[in-house]
């Protein structure tokens, strides 16, 4: 097993798709400052030859601008799933690439079982995907420091921070683990990258909206949406996180972790693989 750890370790080390996804997270997070600088800017220079409703628009837009601080940006990245898109290229890279070159087989080959392959290879991107969105919220708290100053570096923003930071660390673990699950199932690139940003990230929170339409019509006391993962991402305040969220969401997180870890092996035990 520890020989399976290390060898997965050293395959991501050596992965370009690795580093580039956590270079490009790291640079688009310092981009979003960039960005709202650049609009600012722009809404000042424009506001003065703009009249009536929209230059109170323009003033409003501004306005809010002005409010957003690191935790804003931050729950861009982590809530918008901005991050967990990438990651997801890199999850279905890192877990199916094995297949077309034949490493799988050769492994399967070699004598080690099954459920020892799937679990090292398991622990290693998830370990990989937490290295990306740790980058991404350490690049997101120095450009904010860069653009915004230490003014609102206090003991309350450093709580509400590695609160948010923490709880979404287990979301997104638990968002993994479904994407590597799913990407087992399908055992292509291409398709696996489809479904985890079309179908996980950014199709299942509207088919769950659909769904619990569908049960309030059937007079159905049941919300599927509730105990969705990306869900609970999306609603997941950056400030004053509640402690009945914290638990509620935990046990969600920690359901949809378990069920794909223990589903991915049992599939990965039976399947034929070529």
């Amino acid at each position: 097993m520890i020989n399976l750890i290390s060898s997965e370790l050293y395959r991501m080390k050596k992965s370009r798709c690795f580093w580039g996804v956590c270079i490009f997270n790291m640079v688009f997070a310092l981009l979003t400052y960039v960005t709202l600088d650049r609009i600012k800017e722009i809404i000042q220079n424009e506001s003065p030859i703009v009249v009536g409703d929209t230059a109170n628009t323009m003033s409003e837009l501004s306005a809010n601008l002005s409010e957003m601080d690191i935790l804003d940006v931050l729950q861009n990245m982590y809530g918008n799933t901005n991050a967990a898109i990438l990651v997801s290229v890199f999850i279905c890279v890192f877990v199916l690439g094995v297949y077309p070159c034949g490493t799988m087989k050769n492994l399967v080959g070699k004598g080690y079982r099954r459920e020892e392959i799937f679990l090292a290879r398991f622990l290693v991107t998830e370990f990989g995907a937490v290295v990306n969105y740790f980058l991404t919220a350490l690049a997101t708290l120095i450009g904010g420091i860069v653009y915004m100053g230490i003014s609102e570096l206090n003991s309350t923003f450093f709580y509400d921070f590695f609160s948010y930071v923490a709880m979404n660390f287990l979301y997104l673990t638990s968002l993994t683990a479904v994407i590597i699950f799913l990407g087992e199932l399908v055992e292509k690139i291409a398709a696996g990258i489809v479904i985890s940003i079309v179908g996980i990230l950014l199709g299942s929170y509207t088919l769950m909206q659909l769904l619990d339409l569908l049960c309030i019509s059937l007079h159905i006391q049941f919300q599927p949406s509730k105990y969705w993962i990306i869900t609970i991402i999306q609603q997941c305040p950056c400030r004053d996180i509640p402690a009945e969220f914290i638990t509620s969401s935990g046990l969600i997180a920690g359901f949809w972790l378990l069920v794909s870890l223990i589903g991915g092996m049992l599939y990965f035990m039976k399947k034929d693989i070529k």
